[in-house]
């Protein structure tokens, strides 16, 4: 799937100096939590075999049941995402499975050149 060059426009729109884009709020950052959390809702809609907000077909006993939260360490620091939960526990994410404290995955770290580099 390739990106198109409009969303990254738009997502680098407010971009000023190499903190906005890696900074601890930039946008990598944001873009990182926010993917991991579609994902992880998107392997909730495969388990459940329904999507987020579908009333048309009767789900039976296991539906969607809000979201716990949780912190996971890389080497570009910590951040807290949001997993989604159903009522009977048996969904089991892959992305960021359950019990995993680290993700070292998209990392990008940021350094100042040295002069003469």
């Amino acid at each position: 799937m390739a990106i198109k060059d409009e969303l990254l426009d738009e997502l680098l729109a407010d971009y000023k100096n190499p903190e906005d884009l890696l900074g601890k709020d930039g946008v990598f950052q944001d873009l990182k939590k926010r993917l991991l959390e579609r994902a992880l809702g998107a392997e909730l809609t495969h388990h459940l075999g329904y999507e987020k907000g579908d009333r048309t077909v009767r789900h039976g006993t296991n539906t969607r049941n809000g979201n716990s939260k949780k912190k996971v360490k890389g080497d570009d620091g910590e951040m807290e995402i949001a997993v989604p939960r159903d009522r009977e526990a048996s969904f089991e994410p892959q992305i960021i499975r359950k019990g995993q404290s680290r993700f070292d995955g998209l990392m990008i770290k940021s350094s100042p050149c040295m002069p003469g580099e």
